[in-house]
């Protein structure tokens, strides 16, 4: 006698059913620990009071300049910090022989074009002898003009001429990003060849200064291009000031290390 087979169990799309249910429920309950933690984790910080700031607010904000230059002088007076007896008072009688950085018609300079329209910003010294060249690099999103046109960058450009420097701004090629090429390689750096170019013309029109020793001073993104433009052989550079900024790391293992660098002096910014 032949075994009938049993007819499929009448439950079985049930339990596909809670299956599916499950593989659902899981999912669902690892999305959300993921983005609790995620949540969490963001707000511990400020990018997401941020973030949201940007989206929800009314509208710009709106930047509140000082009503004259001497509040602009009380703002960057140092604040009630443990570090307040190192940091920097500006001095708003402070004046430089070349011009008074408090009257903007007084701090006047060169804007000349070279090679392939190379434009370059130059202050000689007027009143004290020349010495030195020092060739200035802008930091990123900033410009050439920047450096006779704020405060803060004026001071050093009256510091250094008192000195007998004669300071040169240069701007970067990326106009986007206004940052200055990190290729350690000096004959794949297009900065370093706009550099080039813009010396060999200055020095055309200027050629009694040829001879002075050459020193630089960059700031940020030009502090890291300024270390690497002096690996150059073209022009000797005698010395550099890097402002918040480093020695591309590829130049310290190669050079610096191999005492094949010039001298160097950094000026950071801290709160201590």
């Amino acid at each position: 006698m032949g075994r009938q087979r049993l007819p499929k169990r009448a439950n079985a799309p049930l339990s596909r059913l809670k299956c599916c249910h499950y593989v659902i429920i899981s999912f669902v309950t690892c999305f959300a620990g993921f983005s609790a933690f995620s949540v969490s984790y963001y707000a511990s910080s400020t990018y997401l009071r941020e973030t949201l700031s940007h989206f929800f607010s009314a509208g710009p904000l709106e930047i509140e300049y000082a009503a004259s230059l001497r509040d602009l002088f009380e703002f960057y007076k140092s604040k009630n910090f443990p570090g307040k007896v190192n940091s920097i008072n500006i001095d708003y009688y402070l004046k430089y022989n070349d011009f008074d950085y408090r009257i903007p018609q007084s701090v006047t300079y060169t804007s000349a074009i070279y090679n392939d329209n190379i434009e370059i910003l130059f202050r000689l010294p007027q009143k004290t002898a020349i010495s030195a060249i020092l060739i200035i690099f802008h930091s990123c999103r900033h410009t050439a003009h920047d450096w006779f046109y704020t405060y803060e960058r004026q001071r050093i450009i009256g510091a250094a001429i008192d000195l007998g420097y004669a300071c040169l701004v240069f701007q970067a090629t990326n106009n986007s990003t206004r940052c200055w090429s990190n290729k350690a390689d000096i004959h794949e750096n297009k900065d370093v060849k706009m550099v080039f170019k813009g010396l060999d013309g200055f020095y055309k029109e200027y050629p009694n200064l040829a001879l002075l020793p050459i020193f630089t001073f960059g700031s940020s993104s030009g502090g890291l291009f300024s270390s690497i433009f002096v690996t150059n052989q073209r022009y000797r550079i005698h010395g550099q000031a890097l402002f918040i900024s480093i020695i591309h790391p590829e130049i310290l293992y190669t050079r610096v290390k191999a005492n094949k660098y010039p001298s160097t002096v950094w000026i950071r910014v801290c709160r201590t």
